[in-house]
């Protein structure tokens, strides 16, 4: 036997429910909506990271007693910043020479600063990993 006629399938309560297709009009508006809303969240993201920036850049100056003025990040990723900051919690737990200037410009040279940064670190007590 065949089964049962397809009309009264459709008719019947244990039939699957049929989905409606969004119309293209209601799909571009989710769409744009959606567009809206990431870039709201990437805006509201970097508006975040700038506060952050500014906090840092606040604590670090308050913590050095000077003004880091323009080159805050310059600073950090030569180790120069880094190694003052480590001198000022601890008079010489930075003995070495740190290399700033057109020095600090050399990658060798700014990797040789954060890894003074990192030993004066541990010897203060930072756990290796931290």
């Amino acid at each position: 036997s065949p089964g049962p006629p397809l009309s009264l399938l459709m008719a019947s309560r244990h039939a699957p429910p049929v989905q409606r297709v969004p119309s293209r009009k209601k799909f571009k508006t989710f769409k744009a909506k959606k567009l809206q809303f990431t870039m709201a969240r990437k805006e509201f993201a970097a508006y975040q990271f700038l506060c952050r920036q500014a906090e840092a850049k606040e604590w670090f100056e308050s913590a050095l007693g000077d003004d880091l003025g323009g080159d805050f990040w310059t600073g950090i990723r030569d180790g120069t910043v880094l190694c003052r900051l480590a001198n000022r919690i601890k008079k010489d737990s930075v003995p070495q020479k740190i290399h700033e200037g057109e020095a600090a410009k050399n990658p060798f040279r700014a990797m040789e600063n954060i890894l003074f940064f990192l030993q004066a670190a541990y010897s203060l007590g930072v756990p290796k990993g931290a």
